[in-house]
Parts: C-alpha cells; structure tokens; sequence
C-alpha cells in the first residue's frame, strides 16, 4: 500500500505556495480489517499557529557566500545558526527540514548543503532570532555516471550521487513527521537507515517519478522480530513500500519516503545509469557515516572471535564462538545495545564496537 499524505498536514504559518495534494503515494502494509486498495483521498488541512520567537536584529555582521567548500557564514559569532530549505519564522518551528550548525567562531563553513537549493538562515540565541539571510547554491548538471551509487543523509537533509565513493552532486530532500527515527515497524512517519538497493523504478509514479528501495532487508526483519521479543513494540506490521520520489520539499510531510524535488527527479531519471541494483546507503542519527563503515568492515574470524568472547563474559550469550556474525551473536548484540542505552542495530556498528573495546 503506497506511502500518503497524512490528511492533518500542518500548514506553515508564513506566506508559502503550498502543493495540492490529492491522492496517495504507497502507504505501508494495512492492517487485515483494512480494504487492499484505498480511495482517491483529497487532503485537508489544518493551519497550526506557530508565534514568532523575538526578534533583535543586530548591527554587527552576518552574511552568507557560496565557496568551493560550501556556504560560509560571517557573523559576530554568536549563538548558532539554523538552517533549512523552507521559510524560517522561529528558532523551533514544527515539520521543518531544520539543521544546527554550532557558532564557535566569527565564521563558519556549512559544508553539508545541496545543489541549487534556497536556504534561509538564523542566528540565534536562545528564543532570540538574532539575524537571518538567505542564499541559493549553485546547480551543476549531474554528468554522466560509470558506476552510480546514492547516500541520503538525513541529518543534514540531501541525497548525494555519487560516483562510486566520490560526490558527484547533491539535492535537497525532506522526510516524514520523525525524521530523527530509524524505521523499525509500521508508524507512516520514519524513514530507515542502512544499506539498501533501488528495485524498481516508476516514470509515471503518484508522487511524480519514483525509485522503490527495498525496505524491510534481512537486518531489517531481523531487528523487528527482536524487538517484539524484547523491546515490548506493540506494532504487527514491519512496514514497507519506502521510495524516493517526487511532489516537492516544503516540509516534512512524507510518511516515511524521501521527498525530492519534481525537477530532482527527473534530472535523475534522465540518467539511465541509476537503475534497478543501484546502491542506496540511508545514514541518520541512529546508522552514522561511521556507523555503516563498521558494519561493511569485513573482520577477520578472529577478530569476531575476540567480540563473541567478549559478550559472553558480560552475559550475553552469542552461541558458540564460531568467529561468524550469526542469529545468536546479533541477539546477544542487541541485548547488550539495549543494556547499555546504545541505538539497537543487532549488528557491530561503531558505537557498539567502540564500547564494547572499552
């Protein structure tokens, strides 16, 4: 069932051309009771009233360029900067796309922006908008690809091609109502996190264009099970159906997806490099960067050996120590994770590795 619109969007509280959503996009699996095809819904919308922090605006410096390395802020270092592709009123606005850059000194580098994006600046200080500015990055054209793959980093809200390793370019993406979530079952609000390919792709799809990943993997499912045995979840359904697709970024407004740009999209479908088996890595506040090397680290038997021992003396029982990441072993990794308050991945990501070295 295709990912929709939630039909209570919170309408943001300053000027905005908004979308006029009708229809659904795949929703995840229903529940048994549920018909197996949905009606045409036409969404309505409910404003939320969000009062603007105060507001001193300053003398002093605040100034915004584009450089090689990315947008570079100028300001009398204050505070911190805020920022995101929608229209900024207060330094704690619902469902937008927002992203904290600590102000430590008189000028920053904010190197973690999107091509041909807008972005609206703030600085501020507490509940205090000290000074805002806005830019639009440059927009190169995505070449030609040998062997394209995609990182979509939810911290910082893009999806970067690349060329094997290499960033090639960069679009501006939102997500669903939890952003900050991994996906663990059915909540039409959290994208997941991990190592993922493209299945198939819609030309004509209901949010424009479309690429289907395919979400639930194995460590997906196995994650799930474990926390219905041990995380006391309540949900009878794992999830599924997640794309990459089109219809606009005015906010977070997806129930799960990766919303792009209609333009995003099919700049990308243009190139029929990015096809079916492209790889797709998810990071986020729970899978890091760091996090997903780790796991793709191809340790020698001994060295899992060594970390099976290691679980054991700390009772956490992996089964035999066979120097091989099976069932038993990514139990007793998600217990000890538990334990320990570490994000439950059931797999020897860096935090994991890190702690359990210590």
């Amino acid at each position: 069932m295709w990912e929709r619109l939630n039909n209570r969007l919170p309408v943001l509280p300053f000027t905005l051309v908004l979308f006029l959503f009708v229809g659904g996009c795949r929703a995840e699996q229903p529940a048994a009771d549920e018909p197996s095809t949905q009606p045409t819904v036409t969404e309505t919308v409910t404003p939320t009233v969000v009062t603007p922090a105060k507001e001193t605006q300053r003398s002093t410096k605040f100034a915004l360029e584009n450089t090689p390395q990315g947008v570079r802020i100028s300001s009398h270092g204050r505070g911190s900067i805020l920022r995101s592709t929608t229209p900024l009123v207060s330094a704690n606005q619902q469902n937008a796309p927002v992203v904290k850059i600590p102000l430590n000194t008189l000028e920053v580098t904010d190197n973690q922006v999107a091509h041909n994006a807008t972005y609206y600046y703030l600085q501020v200080e507490g509940d205090r908008v000290l000074n805002r500015q806005t830019i639009t990055t440059p927009n190169p054209p995505l070449p030609v690809l040998q062997n394209p793959s995609i990182l979509i980093d939810k911290i910082h809200y893009y999806l970067e091609v690349r060329e094997g390793e290499r960033a090639v370019k960069r679009y501006p993406v939102v997500l669903g109502g939890k952003p900050k979530n991994r996906k663990l079952h059915s909540d039409n609000a959290s994208t997941p996190e991990g190592f993922y390919r493209i299945y198939n792709l819609q030309p004509n799809a209901t949010y424009h264009k479309a690429f289907d990943i395919d979400y639930p993997t194995a460590i997906d499912r196995f994650r799930y099970d474990f926390a219905r045995a041990h995380m006391n979840i309540g949900s009878p359904d794992i999830g599924g159906e997640i794309q990459i697709h089109g219809y606009g970024i005015p906010y977070n407004w997806t129930w799960g997806c990766i919303g792009l740009r209609n333009e995003d999209m099919d700049e990308m479908f243009s190139h029929p490099e990015i096809r079916a088996g492209t790889k797709v890595e998810i990071v986020g506040p729970t899978l890091t960067r760091e996090d997903l090397a780790s796991i793709r680290l191809q340790r020698p038997p001994h060295a899992i050996k060594k970390i099976q021992n290691k679980l054991k003396q700390l009772g956490f029982d992996p089964g035999a120590a066979d120097g091989s990441i099976g069932p038993s072993t990514q139990t007793a990794l998600g217990l000890y994770q538990l334990q320990k308050g570490l994000p439950v991945t059931c797999q020897l990501d860096a935090r994991t590795v890190e702690s359990l070295d210590g």
